[in-house]
Parts: structure tokens; sequence; C-alpha cells
């Protein structure tokens, strides 16, 4: 028995087609573009935030690069103070011939190591 119906061109009721084949490229279509839409959404709604953080985080790198600065100041200057009106003469003269000493070490160790005058080579020799 075959039964044949006529094919109504108003019906638009896809038919179920394999892959690849229009109906279903279209809906793959329209995926990649509800995606692509999305995307750009939440690319530009990440940088209008980024925006509106930039200068609270500039107003905070301030604060602490301030507050650093002013910790690192004064404690070499409390140090300093303490140190210069802490230190006997005793300790002075301890770090005077200590830094004596350490620079004739230094000199013996380099007259070891190099001439004190070396003479360059004469012509004649080449």
């Amino acid at each position: 028995m075959n039964i044949h119906m006529s094919e109504d061109p108003k019906s638009s009721a896809p038919e179920d087609k394999g892959p690849g084949e229009e109906p279903r490229t279209q809906s793959a279509d329209e995926l990649r573009e509800a995606i692509q839409k999305a995307w750009q959404r939440g690319a530009e709604e990440a940088r209008k935030a980024a925006e509106e953080a930039a200068p609270r985080a500039r107003e905070i790198l301030t604060e602490v690069l301030n507050e650093l600065s002013y910790g690192l100041s004064f404690g070499a200057a409390f140090a300093a103070t303490l140190a210069k009106d802490l230190v006997t003469e005793g300790v002075k003269e301890a770090r005077s011939r200590g830094n004596e000493a350490g620079t004739k070490a230094a000199q013996e160790v380099l007259t070891k190591v190099k001439p004190l005058n070396p003479e360059p080579p004469s012509a004649s020799d080449s």
C-alpha cells in the first residue's frame, strides 16, 4: 500500500534531518552566535569592572607605599639616633681598628694576586 501525501509548501515544520543538513546547521549557528554574544557581554562587563576598580587600586597602592616609606624612614632615623648617642668611645675605636685591619688585609691579598706595577711588553718582545 502506497500512501501519497501532498506536500504543503506553507508547512514550516523542519524535518528531522541528519548532521550537516540545513535545520541542524541553523541550530548550530544560533548556538554559536549565542555563545559569542555571551562571551562578548562577559568581556565587556569585566573591562568595565576593571576600569571602575583601577582608581581604588591606585589609592590603596599609594597608601601602602606612603606607610612603607614612613616606616622605613622612621626606623632608619630612630636606629641612627640611638646608635650615635649610645655607642661608646671604645666601640668607635674598635670600629676604626677593624676598618684599618680590613683595608690592610685586602691590600695584602691584592699584592699576592697581581703585581704592583706590571710593565707593558716592549715592541722588541714581539
